[in-house]
């Protein structure tokens, strides 16, 4: 088994899919595998002709570009990937987003010192100019569990899983939005370890509401985070319920706020 696998997820993402390759290119530590997962995009003759470009640039990560007949959603895409991997250790990647130079090396280190980790993740910038730049040299590794939910998110860019800990790992099935959390909330609950490396690893490069991909549509954002609290809730003990039934209210609060940034942004666009 190799050590490093790396899945990338793409959906007519052909405008930033070259920037999430390059971060993964210039790492500090170079997987061994690029997995490339194209949902039935539009524009995939693109991914093809880029992926044999990075092919002939370089044998290590080698790269491998799957493509799929019909679209299944982000997460049902990460789970295609994630079963062509061979590597022990399998990050995750989106079209649109990017790593830090030295985003594999952390968990490394991280992994270093907490062997028993099923589950890494560190934290994510909306944009690059977000990222804090005073941070100390070596950054804190601390076991997190469903509560982290309460303060924080998990953003898929920023997982890394222990294969040879937690095989069975995948997303959850169907879900087009909260997939993501569906999974990781569920994990948490029933005694998964995640392990927070806390230093900005990943970032994006569009606004969180408003712009092109899933997180444009507030609506059915908000009506899948609700159906994947529905759906945990009846799956997981008393007590991460109760934290459950906390951030359904808190949804509530927030909604309406996602609408008005959205209508401002409109507004201030069409100006």
């Amino acid at each position: 088994m190799i050590l490093n696998s790396v899945v990338v997820t793409a959906y007519n993402s052909s405008k930033y899919i070259a920037h999430a390759l390059e971060s993964i290119y210039e790492q500090t530590i170079l997987p061994d595998e690029i997995i490339l997962v194209d949902d039935a995009s539009a524009d995939v003759s693109e991914l093809e002709v880029l992926v044999k470009a990075y092919a002939v640039r370089s044998e290590v990560p080698s790269i491998r570009l799957i493509q799929l007949d019909k679209n299944v959603g982000p997460g049902s895409a990460r789970n295609v990937g994630y079963e062509h991997c061979t590597g022990k250790f399998v990050s995750f990647l989106d079209a649109d987003d990017a790593w830090c130079t030295e985003k594999i090396s952390y968990v490394m280190a991280a992994i270093e010192a907490k062997p028993h980790a099923d589950v890494l993740f560190h934290r994510y910038a909306p944009k690059p100019e977000n990222i804090p730049k005073n941070t100390e040299s070596v950054p804190e590794f601390s076991e997190v569990d469903y509560r982290y939910y309460l303060s924080g998110n998990i953003h898929p860019p920023t997982v890394s899983v222990n294969r040879s800990r937690f095989p069975e790992f995948r997303f959850s099935d169907g879900r087009r939005y909260s997939e993501d959390f569906a999974t990781f909330y569920l994990a948490m609950s029933v005694g998964r370890t995640f392990v927070l490396i806390n230093r900005v690893l990943a970032h994006g490069y569009k606004a969180a509401i408003g712009e092109a991909g899933l997180s444009a549509n507030v609506f059915r954002m908000h009506s899948g985070y609700i159906s994947a609290c529905l759906m945990l809730l009846q799956k997981v003990d008393h007590r991460a319920k109760m934290v459950l039934i906390s951030m359904m209210i808190l949804e509530y609060f927030k909604f309406p706020i996602r609408l008005f940034k959205l209508g401002y942004r409109r507004i201030d666009t069409s100006n």
